[in-house]
């Protein structure tokens, strides 16, 4: 018997660039000139990363960690899930109708806790 896959109703998440205003300009007392001269990049990238033209890559979260000593791992987790929430509103349907496959009751899972814990 095939199931449907369920989405659990989830609160949405932060949106990075908020974050990234909330945290670093706001809460660091800074203008966005003063932010980019910090992390050693132009304005016009920072601009577009407020915008959200560009995100927040590995390497703009590395430079914030460094400055800020916020780890990278944060910021790249707050666009991460926010990335798949808004994906996951995008593809609803289309995920919906998907077949969901499961292991019987005695069949042992493919996947095990460590492999969760290892990804997440």
């Amino acid at each position: 018997m095939t199931q449907m896959f369920r989405f659990e109703r989830v609160a949405t998440p932060l949106d990075p660039r908020q974050v990234f205003k909330d945290k670093l300009l706001d809460g660091m007392q800074l203008t966005q000139a003063q932010l980019a001269r910090a992390i050693g990049i132009s304005k016009p990238r920072l601009n577009m990363i407020l915008k959200g033209r560009c995100q927040i890559s590995p390497e703009i979260a590395l430079r914030i960690e460094k400055v800020f000593d916020i780890p990278a791992q944060y910021w790249l987790r707050v666009r991460n899930e926010y990335e798949l929430f808004e994906q996951r509103q995008r593809m609803s349907r289309v995920l919906e109708e998907l077949p969901q496959r499961s292991a019987g009751i005695n069949e042992p899972s493919r996947w095990r806790a460590l492999d969760w814990q290892a990804a997440a």
